[in-house]
């Protein structure tokens, strides 16, 4: 998480202290005027992007975190986009397609950065085809490529997407590749 030392209200200092309606918490709150600094999570919007042979495309990272892994299409939302909007957009900057058959996947929390700059991500995952546009790279990915369900990468990029690759293959009548073996 971020360390900040000042108050964005009144420029007073920052410290961790009690909240006082739960004790037990903390929270970054400045010494002047109390204002909390709620370190919530940061929203995000991520595509299942599938052909029609079943596949799914993934992207390689170009820059850290995780340079050089595989993960899913997608990325931060701006303020008060909505998660689809914040999706549909993200496609388009970052691979230059329109996407249609929009659906959603499901919702895993994550970790984003490492040390002090982590931050904590709420991940909103859909299922998706692309409507118009080849897939092209923008500058923050090295390569994309389709993927069946048996060449899938063995770690992607973050465990939100393993979670969401499960829960599309689940989806899609496929077993887990990520998930906890079944019970025999």
């Amino acid at each position: 998480m971020h360390h900040f030392r000042f108050c964005p209200e009144c420029g007073g200092r920052l410290a961790q202290q009690p909240l006082r309606l739960e004790p037990d918490k903390k929270e970054l709150t400045c010494t002047a005027c109390g204002f909390v600094f709620w370190q919530n999570a940061k929203p995000t919007a991520t595509a299942v992007l599938e052909n029609k042979h079943g596949e799914a495309l993934l992207v390689l990272r170009a820059f850290d975190p995780k340079k050089g892994f595989w993960d899913l299409p997608g990325g931060f939302l701006e303020t008060e986009e909505k998660p689809e909007e914040g999706l549909r957009r993200e496609l388009h900057e970052e691979l230059g397609v329109e996407i249609t058959d929009v659906s959603f996947l499901g919702i895993f929390a994550d970790r984003y950065g490492e040390g002090e700059k982590m931050e904590i991500t709420f991940n909103v995952y859909y299922r998706a085809r692309i409507a118009s546009g080849d897939p092209t790279p923008a500058s923050d990915i090295a390569d994309a490529r389709w993927f069946n369900a048996a060449s899938l990468p063995e770690h992607m990029a973050f465990e939100s997407n393993e979670k969401a690759l499960d829960a599309w293959l689940e989806a899609t009548g496929r077993a887990k590749k990520y998930g906890p073996a079944p019970a025999v």
